[in-house]
């Protein structure tokens, strides 16, 4: 019985008022999901803030719920987000999904907290609280309500696609993170009309702190800020987008690519999303094509018959998938997925190209 109150959705307050009657009633019911409910979503069904916190504050203070989920809430404040803060102890990720984040509550009702402590919500000190993980999806947040929300002890923050609401809010958005959330080391950026020049300012004050980045990359600059700065990153996403090619007359996002596989030592995964090509053999073979060098014909078929060998070997899927492929919508467009081992293959192969991949990156800032 105790595995099915591991998550507990709550949206209707009909239902709410009801679970928590029986948890008032019966002892074991209140235990069962004081000590086994580690994961809450929580839905608006009348769209705001106000799903009544009251109806199940009895029980916050005493969870041990790890993980929570807003969900559809079109007005969220950020006092109210304190409160469950607040309340929620043992709280690691909080997930804002379809939600609109504001400074201002829905209701002129004051953010709820327990009379039995003598503490409010609006005092406590966040910075000791144990969350470290913040993800939005299709959130928006309001210009008084992001500096709130981006707590300083976080590690992990996704920030995922938005509305789009406010103009130029992303940017600040993003240009605040060194200075807001100085402990991260896992970013993803899905966010729209982000500036280039915003995302490589945030790369390079992180540095070698970040272990795992996920970032659109729109031009060869990203890519040479990365090899510059956080050579030590261990996982990343890129989603190189057409834009970038077009930015690109001298070919050099392959280079990059190369150099990016060929200095990260520590990189054991490697994601392309939304490649254009059949497999990551071409990919990597049309990157070591595209370098005009003098390798010697020896050289160019020990390269392309090890790079066929590795994706034969690791394409797989009965294998643990070194390398393995996700299908769009369109034929020709591919996800591919690079682990460890198959990183490692590649680097032997690609070693004879060291002394032909640029070392002089600064031409970069032109672009």
């Amino acid at each position: 019985m105790p595995s099915l109150y591991t998550h507990l959705e709550l949206s209707h307050h009909k239902h709410t008022k009801q679970l928590l009657h029986g948890a008032n009633i019966k002892r074991p019911l209140r235990d069962i999901i004081i000590h086994h409910t580690k994961y809450l979503t929580i839905r608006s069904v009348a769209n705001g803030d106000h799903w009544r916190m009251n109806d199940f504050i009895s029980l916050l203070s005493y969870s041990r719920i790890e993980k929570l989920v807003l969900y559809d809430i079109l007005t969220l404040s950020i006092d109210n987000i304190l409160s469950m803060l607040y309340k929620m102890p043992c709280i690691q990720h909080i997930e804002f999904q379809y939600c609109h984040i504001t400074h201002l509550s829905a209701t002129k009702r004051r953010p709820v907290h327990d009379r039995k402590h003598t503490q409010s919500p609006s005092s406590f000190n966040v910075q000791n609280h144990p969350v470290r993980k913040l993800s939005f999806i299709w959130s928006d947040i309001t210009h008084y309500a992001f500096p709130k929300i981006l707590l300083p002890q976080i590690t992990h923050l996704h920030l995922g696609a938005t509305h789009n609401k406010y103009e130029l809010l992303n940017d600040q958005i993003v240009s605040s993170l060194p200075t807001a959330c100085p402990k991260l080391t896992h970013l993803t950026i899905e966010l729209p009309q982000v500036k280039e020049d915003v995302l490589c300012d945030t790369i390079m004050n992180y540095g070698n702190q970040l272990e795992y980045f996920s970032v659109r990359c729109d031009s060869p600059r990203i890519l040479a800020t990365l090899l510059t700065y956080a050579v030590q990153i261990k996982s990343m996403t890129l989603r190189v987008t057409r834009k970038a090619y077009n930015k690109d007359p001298n070919n050099m996002m392959n280079q990059l690519l190369l150099k990016m596989i060929l200095g990260c030592k520590d990189l054991h995964q490697l994601d392309l999303l939304s490649c254009t090509s059949e497999n990551v053999s071409l990919i990597l073979w049309d990157a070591v094509t595209s370098i005009q060098a003098d390798l010697s014909l020896q050289e160019r078929r020990s390269i392309e018959e090890t790079l066929k060998g590795i994706n034969e070997a690791y394409i797989r899927p009965s294998s643990v998938a070194q390398l393995s492929f996700t299908n769009q919508q369109s034929l020709d467009v591919k996800d591919i997925h690079l682990k460890n081992v198959g990183l490692v293959k590649i680097r032997e192969a690609l070693s004879p190209l060291r002394h032909i991949l640029v070392d002089d990156l600064s031409f970069l800032d032109e672009v």
